[in-house]
């Protein structure tokens, strides 16, 4: 059956899904026909890409493969085949805890797909360059999970949790008696209390969660945040990398500007919300604008963009990685594909056209990695793919149980009717715009 026959015969409207595709081109190689289970578009998903003969993504990936094995101990000369072979990254829930209703369905779809793949290494980057709360009563700083009323994480009163970014958040912070009762309940309470910075907070709830996860599924779940990432720009930016010259020949500058050059119905997905990186002030990320003479500001600092002065931000923790480095340095430096949202696959595929537009196909290894990308499917819908959280059904009980009835549900009737795209406001707005246009980007 196509892919158009199997949208026919789905029950409920398809529409909006042959605009999401129809713009969405990378993804839509990987579209989920909506009548296959869960675990056959899982399969698929996270198929490894393959090794690559390409110079500067096979040293991209090697940068990737060491930092990850020394942050966690794991066996260096296991994680570098899995990348080298082209590991498909999971990069769509942000880091708050593994039970709520935006992250534990995205890890059991990526747990999932890397069993049914037989990969058994799950990597898993969770942005954490968000405050505790993103919206009310919604963020790291709240566990939503499964129609119960929201728990507060964090013992700190509300009006903190919008001021605290939880990337650089470093004053210790302790965790409620209703959020301990909670993952009590369901077998999943830290082992310490003891308080800490929020990252390192959630990071430890979610340890016991993640290790049943692996040992049902015979996976292992690496997870990480932007330290990690930050970690791999520095070594790119001290070695003779392609990061490093299109920083020091402005080409990295350009790349940021024209991502608020772009137009069209995309562009309203792009996170704009800082230029290449954030500044750290007061406990809090700080945008910062590109500048003219290769510079980044905001009113309260200015940062020269060469190697020497990015290093040292960097080192000193007083710059952070925004979305668009976190994407060079885990998908297209590497050509790896990554796993992520509604959102992420269409502001993915504006980054990889942007990010072309920059590489100078005169020289060879430029031009070679171009085709690289191009020949690659370097993004895929993974995130919400499942809309229950899986807790709702006796996941406490009989976890095994709960994974075999996810994976034998057609995308369809787990997704909810693809209710991450019906549900949504700014893909509802493009779908309307379009029409009567060719559906192009």
């Amino acid at each position: 059956m196509s892919v158009e026959q199997a949208e026919l015969t789905a029950p409920g409207p398809s529409a909006l899904m042959s605009h999401v595709w129809g713009r969405c081109r990378d993804a839509a190689q990987l579209r989920p026909l909506p009548l296959e289970d869960v675990r056959t578009y899982a399969r698929r998903l996270f198929h490894p890409t393959g090794a690559i003969r390409e110079r500067s993504a096979r040293e991209a990936r090697a940068i990737l493969a060491s930092t990850l094995a020394r942050a966690t101990n794991h066996d260096p000369a296991e994680l570098a085949a899995c990348v080298q072979g082209g590991a498909v990254l999971q990069t769509g829930p942000h880091h708050r805890p593994a039970l709520d209703d935006d992250y534990f369905p995205t890890l059991v779809m990526s747990s999932i797909g890397q069993a049914a793949t037989r990969h058994a290494l799950n990597i898993m980057f969770n942005c954490s360059s968000v405050t505790l709360e993103e919206r009310a009563r919604r963020g790291p700083g709240w566990l939503r999970m499964a129609g119960e009323p929201p728990t507060k994480v964090f013992a700190t009163p509300r009006r903190m949790l919008a001021k605290r970014s939880m990337a650089v958040a470093s004053e210790p912070l302790g965790l409620t008696d209703e959020f301990v009762e909670t993952l009590t309940r369901f077998g999943t309470a830290p082992n310490s209390r003891e308080p800490d910075a929020a990252r390192e907070m959630i990071a430890r709830s979610n340890r016991e969660i993640i290790t049943r996860t692996d040992a049902d599924l015979g996976t292992t779940t690496l997870l990480f945040q932007e330290p990690l990432v930050t970690q791999m720009i520095i070594e790119h930016l001290e070695t003779d990398s392609l990061l490093r010259r299109l920083l020091t020949d402005g080409r990295l500058s350009s790349l940021g500007a024209a991502l608020h050059r772009l137009d069209g119905p995309l562009a309203s997905f792009l996170p704009l919300g800082t230029d290449l990186f954030w500044a750290v002030s007061r406990g809090r990320v700080r945008p910062l604008r590109l500048r003219p003479e290769r510079q980044l500001g905001n009113p309260e600092t200015t940062w020269e963009l060469n190697p020497a002065s990015v290093v040292r931000g960097l080192q000193s923790g007083t710059l952070v990685p925004g979305l668009l480095l976190c994407f060079l340095v885990l998908s297209l430096l590497p050509v790896l594909r990554v796993i992520g949202g509604a959102y992420q696959i269409a502001y993915h595929q504006l980054f990889q056209e942007a990010f072309l537009d920059q590489l100078d196909e005169s020289r060879s290894d430029e031009r070679d990695l171009a085709d690289a990308i191009r020949e690659a499917v370097l993004v895929g819908w993974g995130h919400n793919v499942v809309a229950e959280n899986p807790v709702a059904r006796g996941f406490a009980r009989d976890a095994s149980a709960a994974y075999d009835r996810i994976g034998d549900e057609s995308v369809f009737e787990a997704s909810a009717g693809f209710a991450a795209f019906q549900n949504d406001v700014l893909w509802r707005q493009v779908a309307g715009a379009a029409e009567g246009d060719d559906g192009e980007c």
